[in-house]
């Protein structure tokens, strides 16, 4: 009896203990096999992490075995307050301490060197770095640009005249430009500095007269022709002609003494927003501060202003039909002596 109890617990525990191998892909659970780098099993923050343009739901990215769940987004706020230093950000250079998140590209590899720092502190002096003149004592290094090419050989000595002088887009004090070894004392900007102290004298430059002795320096208007250059006895043809803005009533322009007969058409806007005070512009008076910007026409003249105390040269001088005993015309308040 006791036998056959043994032989029957045999039998039942024979088949339960044979081992069956099951393959890591029966279990369903991607990632298992020896093909892929990802453990499904891995601890991870709960946290939206970006991986090569994909967006995952966990930090651990891929190396869980998450599926992507769409691209990344591109996040960034242009209006960031950021540092004005070169930042390196996943080896490419930044302008700002912000790198990237302020919207700002990249201006480089982080492997380049940085050409030039805007955050330099420089000396108020004019450098000259290879053939460029910088405005200060970095020279680019600051990544200001060149103001102009580096002055040439010049001599102190010289004897200029007293005027200013644009040469290569910089100004500078005297006629002889840098021949005299000055330093430009700024950039040409239309030509003109309209704080210049000008002598009150009418003076002829490129045959157009300025009422002060700076001429167009100071950035005034010319005021006509110069005296004497121009001729009423000239032959010219029977069409309109616009010439600095103003219209004349011949292809002379103002060469035959004309007058303007108003602006030049196209050259203005009826619809401008003017102040109510007569205004002077090209000897005509009009009604508004706009002058003939607003298309207005003139009412007449200007009314004659003028300075008994003017320097003025010792010759007859014709000026609106009307013969003045020297070369001020009626700008020293001389009376007319009679017709030209």
């Amino acid at each position: 009896m006791k036998l056959t109890k043994l032989m029957l617990a045999i039998f039942l525990v024979g088949p339960a203990c044979e081992a069956t191998r099951v393959d890591d892909g029966d279990l369903g659970i991607a990632g298992l096999d020896a093909a892929t780098d990802c453990d499904p099993y891995l601890i991870c923050g709960d946290a939206l992490t970006c991986v090569d343009g994909l967006l995952y739901p966990s930090t651990c990215g891929p190396d869980n075995c998450d599926a992507p769940i769409g691209p990344c987004e591109v996040k960034c706020d242009p209006t960031l307050a950021c540092g004005d230093a070169l930042t390196c950000v996943d080896g490419l250079l930044y302008p700002s301490t912000c790198g990237p998140d302020n919207c700002d590209e990249p201006i480089g590899e982080c492997d380049d060197p940085p050409k030039c720092d805007p955050t330099l502190a420089c000396g108020d002096a004019l450098t000259c770095v290879d053939g460029l003149l910088y405005p200060s004592t970095c020279g680019p290094d600051n990544c200001d640009e060149p103001i102009g090419p580096c002055p040439g050989e010049c001599d102190p000595t010289l004897i200029c005249g007293d005027a200013l002088t644009c040469v290569d887009g910089l100004l500078y004090p005297s006629t002889c430009g840098p021949e005299n070894c000055d330093d430009p004392i700024g950039p040409c900007e239309n030509d003109c500095d309209p704080t210049l102290a000008c002598g009150e004298a009418l003076t002829c430059f490129d045959g157009l007269l300025y009422p002060t002795t700076c001429g167009p320096a100071n950035c005034d208007d010319p005021i006509g022709p110069c005296p004497g250059e121009c001729d009423p006895t000239l032959l010219c043809g029977d069409a309109l002609t616009c010439f600095d803005g103003l219209l004349y009533p011949t292809t002379c322009g103002p060469a035959n003494c004309d007058d303007p007969i108003g602006p030049c058409p196209g050259e203005c806007d009826p619809t401008l927003i003017c102040g109510e005070a007569l205004t002077c512009f090209g000897g005509l008076q009009y009604p508004t501060t706009c002058g003939p910007d607003n298309c207005d026409d003139p009412i007449g003249p200007c009314p004659v202003q003028c300075n008994p105390n003017l320097g003025c040269g010792d010759a007859l001088t014709c000026v609106n039909g009307l013969l003045y005993p020297s070369t001020c015309g009626p700008e020293n308040c001389d009376a007319p002596i009679g017709p030209c």
